[in-house]
């Protein structure tokens, strides 16, 4: 505890903490729900997920800009067509995550606007 740095009469109050372990989870993860993932699309924006940038240019052709993002990588911005907008990020050359929204943005498996009762059961 102590006094702020003009040194007034309002208390300033340090606190450590550390994240404490919820115990309640379950450690073990089921390693066959890990291996029953689906197949990489084949069209679309899950399609570009591990691609490098060449084929990515070649599949999107040139972004719109490329921002820096929080996490280190880079988001190349597709967004030329009112249609649909897609973020690819790239780290290291590759595309390491993609995001797309739009009318006729190709998200497989998944479709835009598709109730959560589809998707889980």
């Amino acid at each position: 505890m102590g006094f702020n740095k003009e040194d007034t009469e309002e208390l300033v109050i340090e606190q450590k903490s550390a994240p404490k372990e919820d115990e309640t989870l379950d450690k073990d993860v089921d390693q066959q729900i890990i291996s029953e993932g689906i197949d990489q699309p084949a069209q679309g924006v899950g399609s570009l997920l591990g691609k490098d940038i060449d084929s990515l240019k070649a599949t999107l052709g040139e972004p719109s800009r490329v921002d820096l993002s929080a996490y280190g990588f880079h988001w190349w911005i597709f967004n030329n067509n009112l249609d649909q907008y897609i973020q690819a990020g790239v780290l290291n050359g590759k595309v390491v995550t993609a995001y797309g929204t739009g009318p006729s943005v190709n998200v497989q498996p998944f479709e835009i606007g598709q109730p959560i009762e589809e998707i889980f059961r």
